[in-house]
Order: structure tokens, then C-alpha cells, then sequence
């Protein structure tokens, strides 16, 4: 399958948000999925629709050997909720990411990150060590899937 990426990130400072979410722990092609699907089904009663400013997928290679990858499916929050029944909530800290678009399938994803971390060197940027973020601009709800829009971010130094 052909990566339909930017190649050249533009690079953004990205401000401390608030982060409502689900976390699972595995492969992220099993693990995305099934939490986006409970992530929604707990926010349609615990988030108040109009706080969100933003979806958010959020991933981790193996934090420490030997652990698996964790993947954060949630949203951001205009402001901290009173109360979240069945998410977790934590502050995403600011900082500097490389920003590459990618058009179309969330199902190049895959093969988007391996391109992405292949270009880094020659760019001469260097990883921080800190989440990657999808951040998803439009939702296969109401756009065609060859239209969908994801900005994937690289904590960079």
C-alpha cells in the first residue's frame, strides 16, 4: 500500500492540554481499534461534547524492554472536567513535535511511522522521549475515508 505522507514536517510547539482517555497494551493495529470503540462508548455519558477541541490517538513503542506498547485513545478538553466515570485523564505536557500529514486510511498508519522515524537523520531530527500523537483533523463519520486527514506527531529535540 502507497503512504500518502508529507515528507517535510513542519515542526510545532504544541501547548499543555488536558487528556481524557482509554489506555490498552499491545500491538496497536489490534489495540487502536477496540479502544476507540470503548473510548466512545464511555464518553457518550462522561464527557460533555462541547469541552472537546480535539481526537487523539496516543502511542508508545515499548516504554521500558520487554513491556508492550501502550496506546491512548481519548480527547482533548477545553478545561478539567468535574468528573470523568470510566476514563483516565492526565495532562499532555508541551513541547516540540515534527509534523507530517497523512492523507487517506487510517490503515497506512502502519507503515506511516517506520517511514516517518527512516526519515529523521537525514532531517537531523532527534526523537524526545515522550508519546507520539495522531492527531485526527476530520472522522470517518463524515468523511470518506480516501479524505481523512491525520497529523502524526514526533516528540522531537
Amino acid at each position: 500500500m502507497a503512504i500518502n505522507l508529507s515528507e517535510n514536517p513542519v515542526i510545532v510547539e504544541r501547548e499543555a492540554a488536558h487528556f481524557a482517555f482509554i489506555e490498552k497494551h499491545g500491538p496497536f493495529m489490534k489495540t487502536a481499534p477496540q479502544a476507540w470503540q470503548e473510548f466512545w462508548m464511555v464518553a457518550a455519558t462522561s464527557i460533555d461534547q462541547t469541552m472537546i477541541t480535539g481526537k487523539m490517538g496516543i502511542h508508545r513503542e515499548a516504554p521500558r524492554k520487554g513491556e508492550p506498547p501502550i496506546y491512548q485513545a481519548g480527547v482533548t478538553l477545553r478545561s478539567l472536567p468535574n468528573a470523568l466515570k470510566g476514563l483516565k485523564l492526565r495532562s499532555l505536557p508541551p513541547g516540540k513535535y515534527a509534523c507530517f500529514l497523512l492523507h487517506g486510511s487510517y490503515a497506512q498508519l502502519s507503515g506511516a511511522y517506520p517511514h516517518i522515524f527512516a526519515l529523521l537523520p537525514a532531517l537531523k531530527l532527534t526523537m524526545r522521549d515522550e508519546f507520539c500523537i495522531e492527531s485526527y483533523l476530520n472522522s470517518p463519520q463524515d468523511t470518506p475515508e480516501d479524505q481523512l486527514k491525520t497529523e502524526i506527531l514526533i516528540p522531537v529535540k
